[in-house]
């Protein structure tokens, strides 16, 4: 909530000064030291608009949602594939394609509404081991703690491996930070990312949804 820091026997000349803490705005100003002084500044807490707001037309109340700090918010629903921002790779084909009925005749997915999905398994003679769908690049740094939210459908059939992986090259290389669990039915998926979030957290960061065939 405050704090204080002292700098002993500093130079004469101008400094960047520059003060950050999860959750607030950033301070930055260049400071002309030449003689003893002390800064004080006060951090504005970050905001973050009010989700799912309401206002009655009749009784003019408003009703609202917790604010969030949303980094990435995507449905699936709207007409382009990929959305800005995201990516899809593959090694075969088709990789990751979006739908309403991405069902196959060996891969059966029950009713949803439009979605991304990776299914190989009426192309046997492809390669699916490296189809990734990435998000944009996100800053964790901005809040003590990040949520990966999403739905999925995954039954592991086949040996069919599903997992979810992290990037601080822009994609140039990948590791694993969670393996999908198997359900027979969709479901939700919520990825704990408070390691990687916080002052000392990934400044610039992808996640992919990773889809491999396993041979």
């Amino acid at each position: 909530a405050s704090g204080s820091d002292s700098l002993f026997n500093v130079i004469e000349g101008d400094y960047l000064c520059k003060i950050s803490y999860p959750g607030y705005e950033s301070y930055s100003d260049t400071i002309s030291l030449y003689a003893n002084q002390g800064l004080d500044v006060v951090l504005l807490q970050r905001p973050w608009p009010p989700r799912n707001l309401f206002v009655d037309d009749q009784s003019l109340i408003s009703t609202w949602e917790e604010p969030l700090a949303m980094l990435i918010n995507e449905d699936f629903e709207g007409p382009v594939y990929p959305p800005d921002g995201w990516q899809t790779s593959t090694q075969g084909n088709p990789g990751w394609i979006f739908t309403d009925s991405g069902s196959g005749a060996n891969f059966v997915i029950p009713p949803h509404t439009s979605y991304a999905v990776a299914n190989d398994g009426d192309a046997p003679a492809s390669n699916g081991c490296c189809d990734r769908l990435i998000t944009p690049e996100a800053d964790l740094t901005s809040a003590p703690s990040f949520v990966l939210d999403f739905m999925s459908y995954y039954t592991g059939a086949a040996g069919q491996i599903a997992t979810v992986e992290m990037s601080t090259d822009g994609g140039v290389s990948w590791s694993e930070i969670y393996a999908c669990p198997q359900a027979s039915y969709w479901r939700s998926v919520s990825v704990d990312l408070t390691a990687y979030s916080g002052l000392s957290g990934l400044p610039s960061v992808k996640f992919a949804f990773h889809s491999n065939d396993a041979g």
